[in-house]
């Protein structure tokens, strides 16, 4: 699944002396209002999620992030071809910033 795979790489990157530890980061922190304001036409990323108009099943993201159209939905409004570039260049703007 995406968020595993962007998880082992956030886990190994080493800086300084310390690892950068993912699970201690939420989706919130790492799509921050500087990060989605900077890489897409929203201020945020509540703001982002009302306007495409995606609705979520079950009170649950997980199946809004997975579909295609979500991924054709980043890929029109953000600097990114699709979600899991999105979130690999979230994790490369946090990594960068610490």
């Amino acid at each position: 699944m995406l968020y595993n795979n962007v998880f082992k790489k956030v886990k190994s990157h080493k800086k300084s002396k310390n690892s950068i530890e993912f699970d201690e980061l939420t989706l919130g922190e790492l799509l921050s209002e500087n990060f989605i304001s900077n890489s897409t036409v929203f201020s945020n990323f509540d703001q982002m999620i009302d306007s495409s108009g995606i609705r979520k099943t079950n009170n649950s993201f997980v199946d809004m992030f997975i579909s295609q159209e979500w991924n054709e939905f980043v890929n029109r409004t953000t600097k990114f071809n699709g979600w899991k570039e999105m979130i690999e260049g979230a994790v490369k703007n946090h990594i960068s910033s610490e």
